[in-house]
């Protein structure tokens, strides 16, 4: 992907140059996102609560609902890039590294901010990005299958909780392919898929074998997971919603579906820690083009994205814990009336978590972990068989690669 990124960057940078645009004689900033729905119909009135402030300036939104990342590789590689870019920690690397951000730091007061979502888009001490939100996992729950969720302190209580909750079609955990919700059994082991830097590969190490053959176990052995066929083509949001599952491993996210359709009584506790490991944390947040030929307004629009006016905008919708330490604290996260009434477990565990480590061939090197992870979730295979030295080296070298 970044050979790729690299060569339409050099390719089309013979043929394009990158002009100020001007639009009825006012600056147009372009600025892209991803966005739900409702994300997107917020981006809507923060652009034009701007504009009204800043007659001057006018923001072209580029909305990508999907295959963002792709679309911005081709605008980046066009010399069509956005002004102002929204992104996440997972692919920020890729950028940084390519020499496409502007360095943030100094411009902007960190302590704001959770200190976790800051280090998200820290590389070399340089700030590249300011966080929007902070995304990280805590467990749902079903409070009618499970009556004391706050005794589940270890790992080993949550095996028997989840083992003690199935019983004929309800499971006690969900199951998920993707390393973003395994990560942390790994985690909590003291393994995990690269190390703290990103720099080395870690997937086939004892601690994080002995945390995927945990999570194996809890579907194999346990059967407190369902096996994939047995999910019936439903989602595991889905399952929750329908009472078939009484533990759920999943992000903030979710909290307007569950609002809106759990009709039994539910709530959140945070997923178990040990002295080995810390919650992981990712983040999201708006950069600047380092090409932008329209800086000076780019870092104001940020300025105003990042304000505890846009955030608790963001926040009241329930879909985020904001990065915004004021607004994270405040009633507009909270929502004391609401449910999860436990929300401040989110803030709790973000005031003592880490950046999920990555680097700028994670994307790649999550792929090739997901696609070998199967068979020894179905039970086909052991950890130790399928995540080897080989395949250790094979992730290594594209760690290599990402320096």
């Amino acid at each position: 992907m970044k050979k790729f990124l690299t060569a339409l960057i050099i390719l089309s940078s013979i043929f394009l140059c990158g002009c100020t645009q001007k639009q009825d004689n006012k600056t147009v900033l372009k600025f892209s996102s991803w966005g739900s729905r409702t994300e997107y119909g917020i981006l809507q009135q923060v652009i034009q609560k701007y504009e009204n402030r800043n007659p001057n300036v006018k923001i072209e939104f580029i909305h990508v609902p999907e295959n963002y990342f792709r679309k911005l590789h081709l605008l980046y590689a066009s010399k069509t890039e956005p002004d102002v870019v929204f992104l996440n920690n997972t692919y920020a690397p890729l950028y940084i590294k390519a020499g496409l951000l502007e360095d943030l730091s100094g411009k902007f007061d960190e302590n704001k901010f959770f200190e976790s979502s800051v280090n998200c888009f820290k590389y070399d001490e340089k700030l590249y990005a300011i966080p929007r939100d902070i995304s990280n996992l805590v467990l749902y729950v079903n409070k009618d299958l499970i009556k004391n969720p706050q005794n589940i302190k270890t790992i080993e209580d949550l095996r028997k909780t989840a083992k003690s909750a199935t019983k004929n079609d309800v499971f006690g955990l969900n199951y998920e392919e993707n390393p973003v919700f395994w990560l942390y059994y790994l985690e909590y082991f003291g393994g995990g898929i690269l190390s703290a830097d990103g720099q080395n590969a870690l997937i086939g190490s004892p601690k994080s074998l002995e945390g995927i053959e945990f999570y194996a176990d809890l579907i194999n052995k346990d059967k407190s997971v369902p096996q994939k066929w047995q999910m019936s083509s439903m989602t595991s949001a889905q399952m929750f919603i329908g009472g078939k599952t009484a533990l759920y491993l999943s992000g903030r996210w979710l909290v307007p579906k569950f609002r809106e359709s759990v009709k039994f009584d539910w709530d959140i506790i945070p997923f178990p820690s040990s002295q080995n490991s810390k919650t992981l944390t990712d983040a999201s947040g708006w950069a600047i083009s380092k090409s932008s030929k329209n800086k000076e307004e780019a870092i104001k629009f940020v300025q105003f994205l990042s304000s505890d006016e846009v955030s608790k905008l963001f926040t009241e919708t329930g879909l985020i814990t904001p990065a915004n330490r004021s607004i994270a604290y405040s009633e507009a996260f909270l929502a004391p009336s609401e449910k999860p009434h436990n929300s401040k477990v989110f803030l709790q565990i973000s005031e003592n978590s880490k950046p999920t480590p990555v680097n700028s061939n994670y994307a790649k090197i999550v792929d090739e972990v997901t696609k070998n992870i199967t068979p020894v979730l179905n039970g086909k295979k052991q950890a130790k068989d399928v995540f080897t030295i080989d395949f250790t080296d094979r992730i290594q070298k594209l760690c290599l690669k990402s320096r």
